[in-house]
């Protein structure tokens, strides 16, 4: 959505069409405006702050597990060593 606002008020000032300063800056008003109305940028902070949540669990339950399923199997081969001897 950025892009297409910014591209908007390129394509205004590169065809003449803002002939006057006062005019320039209303164009960044309603740039600005249109900017700040647009929801797009928090959407994506919100996804990318919920795919670091979701990151952080996996990576510590791969922690948890993979340290209960090495014990588990130490104690498996210790087993089963001490069962043929």
């Amino acid at each position: 959505m950025q892009a297409k606002l910014a591209i908007g008020l390129q394509d205004k000032l590169a065809m003449g069409t803002i002939s006057s300063l006062f005019s320039v800056v209303n164009a960044m008003k309603e740039f600005l405006h249109r900017l700040l109305l647009d929801e797009d940028g928090p959407t994506a902070v919100e996804y990318a702050v919920m795919l670091a949540m979701i990151i952080t669990v996996c990576v510590g339950s791969v922690r948890i597990f993979g340290a209960a399923t090495a014990d588990s199997l130490d104690n498996s081969a210790t087993e089963i060593a001490n069962a043929f001897k």
